[in-house]
């Protein structure tokens, strides 16, 4: 009994070591628990910021928390809003976390825009060193009119999945992720932003690793049940 106490407790720490490269890096990626206020429906109401996030935002632009519809560009919980009102201004959020130079990293993120002119987002990936200095950054559009169409104004844009990879370069330190609106053609709106999450991509020997004790471990439990 000892012996298979020991060989469980290896395969364990085996799932554990390698299931770290699976966990969200990010604090608050939902956003959800900035949500605070509540209407008598326990429904989230009115607008927040969070801790976990930095909030910029220049000339008419903006940049909060909040619930939105889905009729509106959202999906009926709190969710990053931000914008700029026509052809000038922006908003933003960014949180920066620990990164290590030569991991490969992902980030996902659910966006969409309301139904106001040709608003777009931008998903990034910015790489710093010990001194927060920029090394270099990844980058994405999201809602974006080249390729839904530049004919589309005053059009909903539902909420989608988006995903950007990156591998740190060597000197990293930490890597900051930001959600913007960018308004390449100028014009204004609002872009939603939910669900974020940053994880590293396991290496393929880990992966075979993780397969292995997984197989292990399932093997293990069936002898018990005999």
């Amino acid at each position: 009994m000892r012996k298979q106490r020991l060989a469980l407790a290896g395969i364990l720490a085996v799932l554990t070591m390698t299931g770290i490269a699976h966990a969200n890096l990010l604090t608050n990626g939902d956003f959800e628990s900035s949500a605070t206020l509540t209407d008598t429906n326990g429904v989230p109401t009115g607008f927040y910021t969070s801790e976990s996030w930095t909030h910029w935002s220049w000339s008419t632009g903006w940049s909060e928390l909040t619930a939105k519809a889905t009729a509106t560009g959202g999906n009926d919980s709190v969710l990053l809003n931000v914008g700029n009102n026509w052809y000038d201004g922006g908003g933003g959020a960014y949180q920066t976390v620990a990164a290590t130079a030569g991991e490969e990293y992902r980030l996902t993120v659910d966006s969409g825009a309301d139904a106001w002119w040709q608003p777009t987002g931008e998903m990034a990936m910015i790489w710093l060193d010990s001194t927060n200095g920029i090394i270099s950054s990844v980058t994405r559009y999201t809602v974006d009119p080249a390729v839904y169409g530049t004919d589309v104004y005053d059009t909903l844009m539902p909420m989608e999945n988006y995903s950007l990879t990156g591998v740190a370069p060597e000197g990293t330190t930490a890597v900051k992720v930001e959600f913007a609106s960018r308004m390449p053609g100028g014009v204004g709106g609002t872009v939603t932003f939910d669900n974020a999450v940053l994880d590293v991509i396991p290496e393929p020997s880990t992966i075979g690793l993780t397969g292995l004790a997984g197989g292990a471990l399932l093997l293990f439990r069936r002898r018990l049940k005999k």
